[in-house]
């Protein structure tokens, strides 16, 4: 409780696994978050970052495995270049003890590849939001996982087609989710690993059908003309997927 009151963070082993789940308040690297800017000064701020390092330490000395969840993904534009910096250096020194990032806070489907010239470490799920706020139809996902080894499986994607269900409203009848998509049969995707997410961005690379169907995903599947993935939504696509230090996505989609 301590950690959750000076911080809002925590971690937990579950039960009967060797996972052990780290609750990171991913507000730290908000750009709009203005404590953030007063670093320099602020003990509690580096008391954060060295607190999640600790654990994913604590949990590699113990032989375990580390899940972490947090709300801003560090390869969001609204973050700062330091967020993605300290996650690069955080994923790549434990990238075989951390064996999934769960976040969320864009409302959108994507994922962003932590790595770097020398090498790929991770990967960071972002999952789509219930509510239909930035123009969304509201999605959830349910994620599987091999408890003995840790390692993420797949998903499957839900979403509810707003559209449908104002309809069946004005008929009194009631709406209900449908399943989207799931990761095996969509994107060919074995597991959610870093390497089986680096050969999917290969494949963006060469299948222009295959990128457009990631971008109509993004939105959960909200608007029609997502399915038509010009050069320009193809390359900013390609920069969000493959950075994670935002100043590097602005760089590259400015090219």
């Amino acid at each position: 409780m301590e950690t959750v009151k000076r911080s809002a963070c925590y971690s937990v082993v579950i039960p009967n696994t060797n996972l052990k789940l780290v609750s990171f308040n991913a507000n730290y690297g908000y750009d709009v978050n203005f404590y953030s800017y007063l670093n320099d000064i602020n003990v509690d701020y580096f008391l954060l970052l060295d607190w999640l390092v600790l654990e994913v330490d604590i949990a590699e000395k113990a032989g375990q495995k580390v899940l972490i969840i947090a709300h801003v993904p560090p390869g969001d534009t609204s973050t700062q270049p330091s967020y993605g910096e300290f996650y690069l250096n955080l994923t790549k020194r434990y990238g075989s003890t951390i064996v999934g990032h769960l976040t969320g806070h864009t409302h959108n489907d994507e994922f962003e590849l932590v790595q770097d010239e020398y090498g790929v470490y991770g990967v960071v799920m972002v999952a789509p939001s219930v509510t239909p706020y930035t123009n969304n139809n509201p999605a959830f996902r349910i994620y599987t996982m091999d408890l003995i080894t840790g390692t993420l499986l797949g998903y499957h994607q839900y979403f509810l087609n707003l559209t449908k269900a104002n309809e069946m409203a004005a008929l009194k009848q009631v709406p209900s989710f449908e399943l989207s998509y799931t990761t095996a049969l969509e994107y060919g995707l074995e597991d959610l690993t870093p390497h089986s997410y680096a050969a999917l961005i290969e494949r963006f690379e060469k299948y222009e059908n295959l990128i457009s169907t990631y971008n109509y995903n993004k939105h959960s599947k909200s608007h029609e003309a997502d399915k038509n993935c010009d050069m320009t939504c193809q390359r900013n696509i390609l920069c969000a997927v493959q950075n994670i230090i935002s100043s590097n996505i602005l760089a590259c989609e400015a090219v």
